[in-house]
């Protein structure tokens, strides 16, 4: 069964610059713990340092309630952080802050702490450049960096804002606003600290209706994030 949903997709805004920090919301529809740490990411949101991005894992999925975002690729990246950081297993809500440090999704103590922390850093790393040149394709430009840099190029789609009503599982009976919902996830090359340029192919998520899109700048593929910038897909992206 599916969560009917209603979304709003119109609000997005660019989020580029240095002191950009990213943060990972790793969710579920199922987690009866998940519905707080999902309120506090849409006021993360809502920084303009911050790029809030919610993150559905599917192994919540068997207890009778299939998430509608959840996405194998999330539970696998989720999983690849537990390894780069060292914590014994996956569990939701967990909020991953730049790649480099984690807390409990909804723990409004740790979270900003760790996220000014992370600024520190970030105003020195890679600023990706987002433009557009085709109405179904993005260009992204890094500069020049650190030579012998190894980084993964990550491309995320995701929508504003998605409200579901859950009738399954342990969240029966609720109506929960996600905020920045991921609904695409994929690879793009790889940034050796030169500069140099991807084009991509957005022709598949536009037709889906995403709204908006984020370029990930990260080494080891899920470790500390060098850069990000995220911007609205559509006319007049930049």
């Amino acid at each position: 069964m599916v969560a009917p949903v209603s979304d709003a997709r119109a609000e997005g805004k660019a989020r580029v610059g240095p002191g950009l920090v990213v943060v990972e919301m790793y969710t579920s529809q199922s987690c009866s713990s998940c519905p707080p740490a999902d309120a506090y990411l849409g006021e993360l949101a809502r920084r303009k340092d911050v790029l809030a991005l919610s993150m559905h894992v599917d192994y919540w999925n068997a207890l009778g309630w299939r998430d509608a975002f959840s996405r194998p690729d999330i539970t696998a990246r989720q999983k690849g952080y537990m390894r780069s950081l060292g914590t014994r297993y996956v569990s939701t809500p967990q909020a991953i802050i730049q790649g480099k440090a984690y807390a409990v999704g909804s723990d409004r103590r740790a979270l900003p702490r760790l996220i000014e922390r992370a600024k520190a850093t970030s105003k020195t790393g890679v600023q990706p450049r987002i433009t557009m040149p085709r109405p179904d394709r993005l260009t992204v430009s890094l500069p020049d960096g650190t030579p012998g840099t190894r980084a993964t190029v990550w491309f995320v789609a995701f929508d504003d804002r998605h409200t579901a009503r859950i009738t399954g599982g342990e969240n029966t009976g609720a109506t929960v606003t996600y905020t920045n919902v991921v609904r695409d996830l994929r690879r793009i090359g790889t940034w050796d600290g030169t500069s140099r340029s991807f084009e991509i192919d957005i022709s598949k998520d536009l037709k889906a209706g995403y709204g908006n899109c984020a370029i990930l700048v990260q080494t080891a593929g899920v470790g500390p994030i060098l850069g990000a910038a995220a911007v609205p897909m559509g006319p007049g992206t930049h």
